[in-house]
């Protein structure tokens, strides 16, 4: 999340934030696939989008988890001790 959220304070809406376009790697959260991005963004999409990713992601481990939000899950505590959104 924050990673997006830098991405929003620089007025950057990114358009399609879903657990399938970040990736992690050497501790590292990268967010990819940016064709549908606006910039200069500056209403309460930015927020909207925050909490629809928040509310995707706590949707997928809480029902029915696959294996890659399993593994997600994961590495960030191996990484960062515990995940929280």
């Amino acid at each position: 999340m924050d990673v997006l959220r830098r991405l929003h304070e620089v007025n950057v809406l990114h358009k399609d934030a879903n657990r399938y376009n970040f990736m992690v790697r050497d501790g590292c959260c990268w967010l990819c696939d940016f064709e549908d991005s606006e910039i200069d963004v500056i209403d309460d999409r930015l927020e909207k989008e925050e909490e629809s990713l928040a509310m995707a992601l706590q949707d997928n481990f809480q029902d029915g988890e696959d294996d890659w939000s399993r593994y997600g899950q994961r590495l960030a505590e191996e990484r960062l001790g515990e995940y929280r959104l």
